[in-house]
């Protein structure tokens, strides 16, 4: 057991084999929450931070369960949906070997199925917010007792009873933090894209929150709130800057970097003022790309941008998203410009079928755009599940790469399984 010299506080991911790992949000999510928390305490001499990246390869129980030893006030697990039962062990574990920690929650599990952490052994889960304040807030009640300060979260009390605090807090862009570079394990997540994604690491970086969307099936409303947020033009350049000889290739991770076309000008005269020679991708609305803008894009740098097409259907002529001829339309035109783009399709979506899907792949292919497919996951059907429900069916079976929907008709398994192997994403 630890000296309690220090509050301690430890960060951490779940250890688990899944069918993909995407790791820009080891930057983003994981990574910038916990600078988020270690520049909140960074004058206070009593309390230290520490993260630790679990999912990585060569992780095991043995080194956790040891870790759990040194007597953390406040343990913090990033956690997936998929990754619940594993959270709900972890903190049976942490409760015996270390009695007197807090363990608390977050990610997109508890934005889907809050009800899944309100019990014993869990102590607290992010609710509603912005993650990093909402944590901020639960550590301070552990540090001072004070219940006032709760905001954004779910505690289950010690008498067993839970209790929201729905206290929406969203942080100014000013106060964002950037991600912290030398405190992650970069070179594991190199090597592990090389080895297990035949690509090379891109590192990710926020700089918008919120989604106006509102897509029944997609967290990064309740995750990030539906008003486009923005870091500044010039906290973002200057992060690039700094590590363009680190990292060969960068995420601007937005939920639609094109949302506001006045910063990503701003951003793109600044990278060619200042002369930063990186790569950088990002995520867009199909229906937002201008040619004069995704050119000033690639003069800047830009090699690549993703967009959501979920599925077209061939009898109709129209997609989930946008219609065919609209889609041509755009591609037609921006089709010469040197940038790869990215097509987001959906596998599962009801009536649709696999003529659908093969005439959306092939509607891709004719204007170069690679496939990214997923299965539809309507995680909005879990939040009103009873918890011994959630606890019956296979939540590791819920990630975006694997779950099959039988309520469509038209597809099987092993159809969409061929899909997903065939498109190397």
């Amino acid at each position: 057991m630890r000296r309690k010299e220090k509050f301690a506080i430890l960060f951490m991911t779940l250890p688990r084999v899944v069918y993909d790992r995407n790791l820009h949000d080891r930057c983003t999510d994981f990574g910038e929450t916990a600078q988020y928390i270690m520049k909140a305490y960074q004058h206070h001499a009593d309390v230290e931070v520490t993260i630790m990246d679990s999912s990585i390869p060569g992780s095991t129980m043995r080194s956790l369960y040891r870790k759990f030893t040194e007597g953390y006030d406040v343990i913090v697990l990033y956690t997936d949906i998929t990754d619940a039962a594993m959270a709900r062990k972890m903190c049976e574990v942490i409760s015996y070997i270390s009695p007197n920690t807090k363990t608390l929650i977050y990610g997109d599990s508890t934005l889907a199925i809050p009800q899944y952490f309100k019990r014993v052994p869990f102590h607290a889960a992010h609710l509603c917010g912005d993650q990093e304040a909402a944590i901020h807030s639960y550590i301070e009640f552990v540090r001072t007792g004070e219940e006032g300060v709760l905001k954004g979260v779910s505690v289950v009390h010690a008498n067993g009873e839970s209790k929201d605090y729905p206290t929406d807090i969203r942080i100014d862009p000013s106060e964002w933090v950037l991600p912290p570079i030398d405190k992650l394990p970069i070179e594991e997540y190199q090597k592990f894209s090389r080895e297990f994604k035949d690509s090379t690491y891109a590192c990710s970086v926020y700089v918008s929150k919120g989604c106006a969307q509102r897509c029944a099936y997609c967290l990064c409303g309740p995750r990030e709130g539906y008003v486009d947020r923005r870091r500044s033009v010039k906290d973002t350049v200057e992060f690039l800057e700094a590590y363009q000889h680190r990292f060969d290739r960068f995420k601007l991770h937005s939920a639609d970097l094109f949302a506001d076309k006045t910063w990503v000008r701003e951003f793109c005269h600044e990278m060619l003022r200042r002369n930063v020679k990186v790569k950088w991708k990002s995520t867009v609305c199909l229906n937002s790309l201008e040619p004069e803008l995704l050119e000033l894009c690639a003069e800047a740098g830009c090699y690549g941008l993703g967009f959501g097409i979920e599925t077209f259907y061939q009898d109709r002529q129209r997609g989930f998203k946008v219609a065919v001829n609209e889609f041509e339309n755009i591609m037609s035109k921006i089709k010469h410009i040197p940038i790869r783009y990215k097509g987001f399709v959906m596998l599962g979506l009801k009536d649709q079928q696999l003529i659908d899907v093969e005439y959306t792949l092939e509607l891709l292919k004719k204007y170069n755009v690679k496939v990214r497919p997923s299965t539809f996951t309507p995680f909005y059907r879990l939040r009103d599940l009873p918890v011994e429900e959630l606890e019956r069916i296979n939540l590791e079976d819920w990630n975006k790469k694997e779950f099959f929907h039988t309520g469509n008709n038209h597809l099987n398994e092993k159809t969409v399984y061929q899909i997903m192997d065939s498109c190397h994403f």
